[in-house]
């Protein structure tokens, strides 16, 4: 027989998170969608891109978009952290790689402890499209992401539906 808490357990699933910095702030996204956390590499530029995307790296025997978060969330760009990364992401099918000032923890949240984000808009303090959730408390906040919405909204906005 299964005890209280085995059945609570079951009922209110945990998700691992992977957090990172970008800013003074702290994202996350499903660990699932992580697959490798490099050193940023050398990239090459794509004439005409969006201007969040900061080119192209070969990722085994593959040609990954790179995309610095710091430009996709309009934030002042600035030399590299000594601790940026490039964290390669598993969107569908494809990958992208994205750069982040770095990877902080993984961290296990139940569901439960996953609260709506503020409503859109500048008088809720303008939550964007891709922040799909909130966890942590007082100064420890973390933004969840939803990674497909974080490259598809502003990408049509910029380069049409051809990107």
């Amino acid at each position: 027989m299964r005890s209280p808490l085995e059945a609570q357990l079951d009922s209110d699933p945990a998700v691992q998170l992977c957090v990172f910095r970008v800013g003074y702030e702290r994202y996350a996204l499903d660990l699932r969608r992580v697959e490798e956390i490099l050193r940023t590499p050398r990239f090459t530029r794509v004439p005409e891109a969006p201007s969040f995307i900061e080119g192209v790296i070969h990722f085994r025997g593959s040609v990954v978009p790179m995309v610095d978060l710091r430009k996709r969330f309009g934030l002042p760009v600035g030399p590299p952290a000594i601790k940026s990364r490039c964290m390669i992401c598993r969107l569908g099918r494809e990958r992208v790689a994205i750069q982040v000032d770095g990877p902080t923890e993984v961290l296990t949240v139940r569901i439960s402890e996953l609260h709506p984000p503020p409503t859109p808009g500048p008088a809720a303090g303008g939550a964007s499209p891709y922040v799909v959730g909130v966890c942590g408390a007082g100064e420890e906040l973390k933004f969840l992401l939803d990674l497909k919405a974080l490259f598809l909204s502003r990408a049509a906005d910029e380069v049409g539906d051809s990107w």
